[in-house]
C-alpha cells in the first residue's frame, strides 16, 4: 500500500559477503549476514496505482548476483461512484454519491469537490462544490452532491482534492459519468378504445402502450371505470424494465349504461435507483350509447410548442339541441362562438363553430375529447390530434437557467451547515431562498432582466455567508491544532522534570 511499509525475508546463500536491497529511494546493504533476516521497506507514496522494481544484488567469494522483481504499490487514497455509472434525474434534480477511502496512517480531509458536465450540444456546466470532510486513517467516508440541472443528457467527470495532515496535496477523478436529466414523469401511457363508441352491452377493449425515458426497477398499473364493468384482470405488475422499451397491456370491460363514461389508469413505478414510489394517472373518456348525431373536427395546426394556440373548427350535425363540446386538461379556451364552463363550450347544434386553444402542457391531444347531446347521450366525434412539445429555450434563458441551479445547489449546501451560522445568518438564507423561488418565476415568465437582479443579489448573499461559514471552520481547525501541539509540549516537559528529579535523588 502506498506510503507503508512491508518486510522481505532475505536468506544468504553459502559465501555470502555483502547483500543490496534497493527499492525506490530506499536502500539497504547488509553486511556477513549468515542468518535469514528480515527486513523492512518503506513504500513511496503515490496517488494511484504503479509498478516498482526491487532489486536485491548478492556478493559471494564466487562473484556478484542479482535479482528483479516487480511490486504493485496501491494508491493511498480511492474513491468510488455508489451511483451506477448512469445517473437519472427526474426533474433535473439528484444527487451524486461517493465513497473515499484513505488506506494511509495519516489523518487527510477533502477541501473541495469540481464536477464538469458537457451536455450533448457540447455546451458545459462547471459545478463547484465547497465541502469539508476528514478522514481517519484506514477508514472511509460518504459525499453526496446535489444536482439540479437543465434537463437534457451529459457526460460528467469529478475531481476531488484531498491533503493529508503533513500539507501533502492528493487529486482523485472519477471519469465517464453518464448523467441523464428527464422530466418529472418520464413514463409515456398511450391509449387505444375499441370500438371508440361502444353501444350499451358491447364489450370495449382497452389497450395500452407504456414506455419510459429511463429504466424502471418496479411498474404496478391498475385500471378502473365508472359507467362499465371489469371482464379482464385490473391489474399488472411488472419488473425491471429497460429505458424506452414499450411495454403493451390489454384490458376488457363491458359497457352497462347510456351516457358519458371514463377508464381511470393510475401507474405505479420505481425509477431505477431511486427508494421511492411515483404516479401517473390518466384518464380516458368514452361514450356510451347509439345516436345519429356526429361531431366533425378540424384545426388548422396539428404540431406546436406550449403556449402556442390553434384555431379549431367544430361542426355538429344531426341533432336538434343543446351540445356540450369537452377538452382535455392541460388546454385553455382562448375565443370561442359558444357559451364557455371551464374546459367546456357548449353549443345550440345544428352547430358550426370556430374555437381558439391555447397548450399549457407537452402530450398528444385528442380535440375534442367527449361530446354529450341534451346532457345524457354522448356522441360519436371525427376528431383531431394535436401534439405539442416544449418551448425551445434560448441562450439567455439556457444560461440563467444554469447560474439558478449552482445557486440552489449552494443553498442546500449551506442550509445543511447551518448549525455554523448565526440568527441573523440564517435569516439571510431565508431571503435567498425566496429571491431563488423569485427568480424561477421570473424566467418562467420571460423577464431575464430581472430574473437576472434576483440572481445577483442571492449570489452576494450566498457568498458572504460561505466566507463566515468556512471561516468559522477554519477557526476551530486552527484551534485544535494548537491544542494537540500544547498538550504534547507540556506532557514532554512534565517527563523531563520527573527524570531529573529520580536522577537527584540516587546521586
Amino acid at each position: 500500500m502506498s506510503g507503508s511499509s512491508f518486510q522481505i525475508l532475505v536468506t544468504p546463500p553459502q559465501g555470502s559477503r555483502e547483500i543490496s536491497i534497493v527499492f525506490g529511494d530506499s536502500s539497504i546493504v547488509l553486511r556477513n549476514i549468515s542468518i535469514p533476516m528480515r527486513v523492512e521497506i518503506r513504500a513511496p507514496t503515490t496517488e494511484r496505482e504503479v509498478m516498482n522494481d526491487l532489486f536485491i544484488t548478492v556478493t559471494t567469494n564466487d562473484g556478484i548476483f542479482g535479482l528483479r522483481r516487480g511490486i504493485k504499490i496501491l494508491s493511498t487514497y480511492t474513491a468510488h461512484l455508489l451511483n451506477s455509472t448512469e445517473v437519472y434525474l427526474l426533474g433535473g434534480r439528484g444527487s451524486i454519491s461517493i465513497k473515499v477511502y484513505n488506506f494511509g496512517d495519516l489523518y487527510s480531509q477533502i477541501s473541495s469537490v469540481r464536477m464538469d458536465l458537457l451536455g450533448s450540444k457540447s455546451e458545459k456546466i462547471p459545478l463547484n462544490f465547497p465541502i469539508y470532510y476528514q478522514i481517519p486513517p484506514k477508514s472511509s467516508v460518504t459525499i453526496s452532491l446535489p444536482l439540479d440541472i437543465p434537463t437534457g443528457e451529459y457526460l460528467g467527470s469529478i475531481q476531488l482534492n484531498l491533503s493529508d495532515s503533513v500539507n501533502r496535496s492528493y487529486s482523485l477523478s472519477l471519469q465517464s459519468i453518464r448523467i441523464i436529466s428527464t422530466s418529472e414523469t418520464p413514463l409515456s401511457i398511450l391509449t387505444l378504445i375499441s370500438p371508440e363508441i361502444p353501444n350499451v352491452g358491447d364489450d370495449v377493449r382497452l389497450s395500452l402502450s407504456l414506455s419510459s425515458a429511463i429504466p424502471l426497477e418496479k411498474l404496478l398499473v391498475n385500471v378502473s371505470s365508472a359507467g362499465m364493468d371489469p371482464i379482464s384482470d385490473t391489474s399488472k405488475f411488472l419488473l425491471n424494465i429497460s429505458k424506452e422499451e414499450v411495454i403493451r397491456l390489454e384490458f376488457s370491460f363491458r359497457a352497462k349504461s347510456v351516457g358519458p363514461s371514463q377508464i381511470l389508469i393510475s401507474a405505479y413505478y420505481l425509477p431505477k435507483g431511486y427508494s421511492t414510489y411515483r404516479t401517473a394517472v390518466k384518464e380516458v373518456k368514452i361514450p356510451i350509447g347509439n345516436v345519429e348525431g356526429i361531431v366533425y373536427a378540424e384545426v388548422n395546426e396539428t404540431n406546436v410548442r406550449v403556449g402556442e394556440s390553434v384555431e379549431l373548427k367544430v361542426r355538429v350535425e344531426g341533432v336538434s339541441g343543446e351540445v356540450t363540446i369537452d377538452f382535455p386538461r392541460g388546454i385553455s379556451i382562448i375565443e370561442s362562438q359558444g357559451a364557455v364552463r371551464g374546459n367546456k363550450v357548449s353549443v345550440l347544434a345544428p352547430a358550426d363553430v370556430r374555437i381558439v386553444l391555447s397548450f399549457n402542457t407537452t402530450g398528444n391531444f385528442t380535440l375534442p375529447s367527449f361530446a354529450i347531446f341534451n346532457g345524457t347521450r354522448a356522441l360519436p366525434i371525427n376528431a383531431v390530434h394535436v401534439n405539442v412539445v416544449g418551448r425551445s429555450m434560448n441562450e439567455k434563458e439556457r444560461s440563467l437557467r444554469a447560474k439558478l441551479a449552482e445557486l440552489n445547489r449552494r443553498y442546500k449546501t449551506l442550509t445543511e451547515a447551518s448549525s455554523s451560522l448565526e440568527s441573523s445568518d440564517r435569516e439571510l438564507l431565508d431571503k435567498v431562498s425566496s429571491l431563488l423561488r423569485e427568480s424561477e418565476n421570473l424566467i418562467n415568465k420571460g423577464i431575464y432582466s430581472d430574473a437576472e437582479k434576483s440572481l445577483r443579489e442571492a449570489e452576494n448573499i450566498l457568498s458572504s455567508l460561505e466566507e463566515r461559514a468556512y471561516g468559522y471552520m477554519s477557526s476551530l481547525i486552527n484551534f485544535l491544532m494548537y491544542f494537540i501541539i500544547g498538550a504534547g509540549f507540556s506532557s514532554l516537559l512534565l517527563i523531563y522534570r520527573r527524570l531529573r528529579k529520580r536522577r537527584a535523588v540516587w546521586k
